[in-house]
């Protein structure tokens, strides 16, 4: 990005700064049980787990049981037992989610049964959204690294009402530790090795403190910078071309997040320099490794303003400045440059109407930049509509809801309305029916969502629409005594007129339409175990695409319920024994079912469509804290224990064979925590 852009960019960044302004979301709950902060999971009972507070499904703070919202909430101690590094890892844990590859050397998310990298799938730090802004993915592997990180809270299901056209199929919201939680510094190394290379060495540090000279002003600033590789294993296009996967799929995260907060007052900037190696392009083999790197610097600040005992105003402004995909080598075929900003502002009313009834109304306004950062048009680097080297589009948007708390159900309802200047008018209304009996609850969902049409989606097909979603959920759940708990939801989801991605490889051309109705169902089971000594956590998950149809490219041929690249049958397990006080003994597994995808090609270089077998990965993480050096924990694991190459397989027919997974890992990990007490 040139200087002026950037001088520009910052100028906005310190208006952002400088305002009244605030998250949208409003500040996500750091973890509480009956308006306390939890402490370690091992100081909880599984009543207390089970009502840990979050606001990511209603904003208003309330259990994932009361919550109108198939919810996950992942706590740090589950984190850190599971010695995961990134949000891949921790993700793979959760039901639904499944993990495929794109182009370019990335991998995405997909959820129930269905590829949500473009934009189906909001990622959230702190209430910041960080999909990118001109395809609207975001990249996985190696990145958003969970040193720093209190919690992980996730809308299993719609979130467009309130998060607005990236939150179709699921919500992601990584929360950070705060100052107090901080409470001094935190730094932690790690480092990963297989038989072959080095798959990860990251440092990271956490500083903070609600102590600066004056009541209510805290300060928390975290940075990670580390280095990485997705695979040691080889790698083979459909041509024939091979190459070793370790340092041509290279992953480097860097991320820096810090965070102001005076009494009600909040300020926060996030920077992300994610930079990454692919020797993968479109479909065929690179000549050689490409280095490319993802951009994001945003800042936020808000405030909330309490009018009365029961009605608080709360402004914000938001910019983000983002430079996803670029390649600078202009010899390359996947040479890009482009960068894109956003800049918003919202207001949002909170009103306590009575202790049975509250109801939020907000509105939103932002308008989204894009630029060409270099009139060298070669590769993928082009310019916009009426060649043009930028475009704008606006955006407003209008929301409200109500919760309302009767003597048989407690009633969630709500809708979103927003007007886009490219693509027009998207309107999205969300119902849900919830009710705790004791050590039972129930739940009734209906939502509709919307996927938004990102900037090079319009780029490249001008008359692209929103697609639309309906989904019906339906969730049960018991507590089986003091230890014991279970629960089983049940989800339909239909998406009609999907936004699909098509590439040529004979005329190396790109194209996004409105493709033909899709959708999945299925059902999601977990069990949750909690003892004095220990925990545990089993979930199945199964989705099938079941007579709902599918765009071409997604078909899996002969296999009419399970879409390309994807699970139908998932489990896992998240496990910890403390058989003496401050050691912490993690196994894990994830098992997928049978996937189907293009795993080899034809005499003429055409994809054949084939089977990947199911797999099972199983880790093992041991912790120790040591009581003779107050804050020093030591860890040691297996990854993939079983030395599978649980490979990414491309969720539709784009011409790449699957890109190879890890080998068997030892991962070790030093902590050390300075506390200010």
């Amino acid at each position: 990005m040139s200087a002026a852009r950037w001088s520009k960019v910052s100028s906005m960044l310190l208006l952002a700064l400088g305002g009244l302004a605030a998250a949208a979301p409003p500040p996500a709950s750091h973890g509480k049980v009956a308006g306390q902060d939890i402490t370690s999971i091992e100081d909880l009972t599984l009543d207390d787990l089970l009502k840990v507070e979050t606001t990511v499904a209603t904003r208003k703070s309330k259990s994932s049981l009361e919550s109108a919202a198939v919810l996950t909430v992942i706590t740090r101690d589950e984190i850190q037992s599971s010695g995961a590094r990134d949000l891949l890892e921790i993700l793979s844990l959760v039901p639904g989610f499944s993990f495929a590859s794109d182009v370019q050397g990335v991998v995405g998310p997909a959820f129930r049964g269905l590829w949500g990298y473009e934009g189906k799938i909001l990622f959230m730090i702190d209430g910041l959204q960080v999909n990118e802004l001109l395809y609207s993915t975001v990249q996985l592997g190696n990145h958003y690294p969970l040193d720093a990180v209190e919690r992980i809270e996730i809308i299993r299901g719609p979130g467009s009402a309130i998060y607005g056209g990236n939150g179709e199929l699921a919500v992601i919201n990584v929360v950070t530790q705060t100052a107090a939680q901080i409470n001094g510094a935190t730094a932690t190394l790690r480092y990963g090795q297989t038989a072959r290379d080095f798959t990860s060495r990251t440092a990271s540090v956490s500083v903070g403190t609600q102590d600066l000279g004056a009541p209510g002003l805290g300060l928390s600033l975290s940075a990670v910078a580390g280095e990485g590789n997705r695979s040691d294993r080889e790698y083979t296009d459909f041509a024939g071309t091979n190459f070793a996967s370790n340092g041509a799929q290279r992953l480097d995260p860097l991320l820096v997040n810090g965070a102001v907060t005076y009494k009600d007052l909040s300020v926060r900037v996030l920077f992300d320099n994610y930079r990454t190696t692919t020797r993968d392009g479109l479909d065929l083999a690179l000549e050689r490794p490409t280095f490319q790197r993802f951009r994001t610097l945003a800042g936020v600040a808000q405030y909330a303003w309490h009018v009365t005992d029961t009605l608080t105003l709360t402004p914000r402004l938001q910019v983000l400045a983002q430079e996803p995909w670029r390649v600078d080598d202009v010899e390359s075929p996947i040479y890009y440059r482009k960068s894109a900003t956003r800049a918003l502002a919202g207001l949002l009313a909170s009103w306590n109407a009575r202790s049975d009834l509250d109801l939020l109304v907000g509105v939103e306004a932002h308008q989204d930049d894009a630029r060409v950062e270099s009139m060298t048009l070669a590769g993928l680097q082009s310019l916009f509509a009426n060649d043009s080297a930028s475009v704008s589009y606006s955006n407003l948007a209008t929301y409200a809801q109500v919760l309302w708390d009767t003597s048989w159900v407690n009633v969630s309802a709500g809708a979103r309305y927003e007007l886009n200047s490219a693509y027009g008018s998207s309107f999205v209304p969300r119902l849900g029916l919830t009710k705790v009996v004791d050590r039972f609850h129930a739940k009734v969902l209906y939502s509709e969502a919307f996927r938004a049409p990102s900037i090079e989606n319009i780029r490249i097909t001008a008359d692209i629409l929103p697609e639309r979603t309906h989904a019906l959920e339906a969730e049960l759940g018991y507590q089986l005594g003091d230890h014991v708990y279970a629960g089983l939801n049940a989800f339909d989801v239909t998406i009609d007129k999907p936004i699909v991605y098509f590439y040529d490889g004979a005329t190396d051309s790109e194209a996004y339409l409105n493709g033909a109705r899709t959708g999945s169902r299925g059902v999601e089971a977990e069990l949750k175990l909690k003892f004095s000594r220990g925990w545990a956590n089993v979930s199945y998950s199964f989705a099938a695409n079941a007579g709902k149809g599918a765009p071409d490219t997604y078909l899996a041929e002969g296999h009419p319920d399970q879409l390309v690249g994807l699970p139908m049958h998932k489990a896992t397990l998240l496990a910890s024994y403390q058989p003496v006080p401050g050691l912490s003994l993690a196994p894990s597994a994830v098992f997928l079912g049978t996937r189907f995808g293009y795993l080899s090609a034809d005499a003429d270089g055409n994809p054949v469509l084939g089977a990947e077998p199911a797999s099972l990965l199983l880790n093992f993480f041991v912790s120790y804290q040591l009581s003779a050096v107050k804050g020093l924990q030591l860890g040691l694991g297996v990854f993939n224990l079983l030395d599978q190459n649980v490979r990414f397989l491309q969720p539709y027919n784009g011409g790449r064979p699957p890109l190879p997974g890890g080998s068997r890992e030892v991962l070790a990990r030093v902590t050390y925590h300075f506390g200010l007490d």
